[in-house]
């Protein structure tokens, strides 16, 4: 199901929040352009993915990564 309703700017806010949620979760300073791409596009428009669980996903690759 696609979230044909939502403009960009909810998209924008939406990955704000994830970005905030990262940040919390590593405590540091980092945004989201300072880690590897992720699919935010498709996660926003093709899911019902919270900021919160992307941030999950996104802290947890990173801290595999390293």
């Amino acid at each position: 199901m696609t979230r044909t309703s939502y403009r960009d700017s909810h998209f924008q806010i939406w990955k704000n929040r994830i970005e905030e949620h990262v940040q919390t979760q590593l405590n540091m300073d980092i945004t989201l352009d300072d880690l590897p791409d992720e699919c935010y596009r498709m996660w926003f428009d093709e899911t019902h993915f919270t900021p919160k669980e992307i941030a999950e996903r996104i802290t947890h690759n990173f801290i595999n990564m390293t």
